[in-house]
């Protein structure tokens, strides 16, 4: 079975109502917190306080190595958008993060896994807000996987302003079979630093997942 780290999407309405809110730094009982995290480095000198993220996840969720790293956010960016023209700082000052883990209850019957990707990157590029990086990553999905945008809005988890995008696309699987994909989105922007939450599931069971997605959504905690 294969892990998709690309972006597909789902019919109908936007995010269900995951009941409760998940404290900030707390998980379900159960749940396995996982942290990613570095030290900010400035010139020649690194901090000793690191930056990143943590997330929870629910029973059944692992781990997993991705098969290729997290592509740039400025990849993202058209060409012409003047904050890709800025001097960019160099790649290694600041390394992205990321996480890509799958669940294989959820990914019965299905070619590709049920998983979730989570990044943090540093655009070094200019201002971004996460309007003009959520349009970004529309159109690079449009362009790369000929997605469909389905939904995009904004959602307030854990005193985050979230963007919410929806995206659909097929998959060509071996043995000439054709299945079609949901990618749900959350994206937030702060201080030039890009983290996305992406999960990605069969379209048919896109729904009923959505209240699972923000639950796991609502664990997530910037450090």
């Amino acid at each position: 079975m294969l892990v998709l780290f690309a972006a597909a999407c789902t019919p109908g309405a936007g995010p269900q109502a995951a009941g409760p809110s998940t404290p900030v730094g707390r998980a379900p009982v159960g749940w396995q917190v996982l942290t990613k995290k570095i030290p900010v480095q400035i010139g020649d000198v690194s901090k000793s306080i690191p930056t990143g993220f943590l997330i929870a996840l629910p029973p059944g969720w692992e781990e997993v190595n991705p098969a290729r790293g997290v592509q740039d956010a400025r990849n993202f960016l058209p060409s012409s958008s003047p904050v890709v023209t800025q001097t960019l700082a160099p790649a290694s000052s600041d390394p992205p993060l990321y996480l890509i883990a799958s669940s294989s209850s959820l990914s019965k019957g299905q070619g590709l896994s049920t998983s979730v990707q989570v990044s943090k990157q540093h655009y070094p590029g200019g201002d971004l807000t996460t309007d003009e990086m959520t349009l970004s990553m529309e159109r690079y999905r449009e362009r790369t996987l000929n997605a469909y945008m389905v939904l995009s809005k904004h959602v307030q988890l854990n005193g985050l302003d979230f963007a919410y995008l929806e995206m659909k696309h097929d998959v060509q699987l071996p043995g000439a079979n054709r299945e079609t994909y949901s990618s749900v989105q959350y994206i937030y922007v702060k201080d030039r630093e890009v983290y996305i939450i992406e999960f990605n599931t069969l379209i048919d069971r896109t729904s009923e997942l959505l209240p699972l997605f923000e639950s796991i959504v609502l664990t997530f905690e910037i450090i």
